[in-house]
Formats: C-alpha cells, structure tokens, sequence
C-alpha cells in the first residue's frame, strides 16, 4: 500500500469500551488508549477513534474536550453478566462496526483495535479488504482465556455451556 509521504499517517482506534469518552480519567483501557493517541498526536500521527455507546447518564458534560474525534455506536450497553441477552445488541454492534469500517475506510490507513474478542476479526476481515494495516491490542490474559463471563454462563445455564465450551 503505497501512502503518499506527505500526509501524517492516519489511525482508527476500534474500541468496545463503553466508557471511551474524554477526559479518561477511568479505567486502564480507556486511560491507556487516551495516552498512546496522546504520544501518537505528539509524533505527526492523526487519530480518531471508534467506540461503543455507554450508559448516556454517564457521559461527562465535557466530552467535546477529547483531543481527538471519537464516533460512538449503539447498540449501548456493557455485556459482562447478560447472558443470552447480550446476543442481539452484541451481533448489532459488531455489524454496526464492520460497515462503519468500511464506509469510511478513507479516513484511515491503520486500524489499532484494543481488545481480541468482539472486533479482532471483522476489523481484520475490513484491513484486508480494503488494503489497510490492522494492529490488535490485547489487552488482558482473559481476552485470551475466558470464553464468556462466569456470570453470563449461569445465566445462559447447560446449553450456554453448549455453545462456548
């Protein structure tokens, strides 16, 4: 992919946070991904990112203080616990991104998706496609480890168990 040198090389980051609004003063992902954007800006790199909605009560009346643009997509709502009820909103979401990524492959020419378990691969399937590179970020063990939360495997109950094991 031949880029044109004059031009700052242009970075997605692909989030499922629900919590991925400025100023990131929360958790290790949202501050982390906060920072390297920071450090990447310092160096010429232009960022912008992708995330999913959160909980709109929570949003911090000065969310338009991000150094960087950021699109949120719905469905809303954290999955951790749901059980089966996550499924549509989860499957929604995953889609919502992997047109979003398609749509507006223009505006990027590297895509940095935190987190291996919902948008690794439509991320990935996107990158190859339509020619960009795709840097997945794990960001615990547990991306790697646990299949769904002990919390929504009771919920879903033995044939839960079925589909994930």
């Amino acid at each position: 992919m031949a880029r044109d040198p004059r031009h700052a090389p242009r970075l997605l980051i692909v989030t499922d946070t629900t919590e991925f609004y400025p100023p990131f003063t929360g958790g290790g992902t949202e501050r982390q991904l906060s920072e390297l954007s920071y450090e990447l800006a310092r160096d010429g790199i232009e960022v912008s990112a992708v995330a999913r909605v959160g909980d709109p009560s929570l949003v911090p009346t000065d969310a338009a203080a991000a150094s960087f643009p950021i699109t949120h997509l719905g469905p809303s709502g954290g999955a951790k616990g749901a059980g089966w009820s996550a499924l549509i909103p989860n499957v929604l979401f995953v889609m919502r991104v992997f047109l979003f990524l398609a749509r507006y492959r223009a505006r990027y020419d590297v895509l940095l998706v935190s987190g291996f378990r919902q948008l690794a691969l439509p991320s990935a399937i996107v990158a190859r496609l339509t020619g960009k590179r795709c840097i997945v970020r794990i960001e615990s063990a547990w991306d790697l480890q646990a299949r769904v939360s002990a919390e929504s495997e009771a919920r879903m109950g033995r044939r839960g168990h079925q589909f994930v094991g």
